[in-house]
């Protein structure tokens, strides 16, 4: 099945990711289906600010290197842990 979705151009692979290691988990699954780096899309995860910042420094880096595209946490930014908004 995820090679049926990997084979078409409009779909994207969204991963949350808590450390580096994740990261490389992403790359190897992105190598063995063949899904091109632009169609990655890498999201810290976090539930207040702080830990989103200090995760993106070293996330950013990392997409950089590996051509994955970064996802934010925008609701998160702007109203914290709060739900339903």
């Amino acid at each position: 099945m995820i090679a049926w979705f990997a084979g078409r151009a409009n779909t994207y692979f969204k991963f949350v990711v808590v450390d580096p290691p994740d990261v490389d988990e992403v790359v190897a699954f992105a190598k063995r289906y063949n899904i091109p780096s632009n169609r990655v899309i890498l999201m810290p995860e976090g539930i207040d600010p702080p830990t989103l910042a200090d995760r993106s420094q070293w996330l950013v880096e990392r997409c950089r290197d590996t051509g994955f595209r970064l996802g934010t946490r925008l609701h998160v930014l702007l109203w914290g842990a709060e739900r339903g908004r």
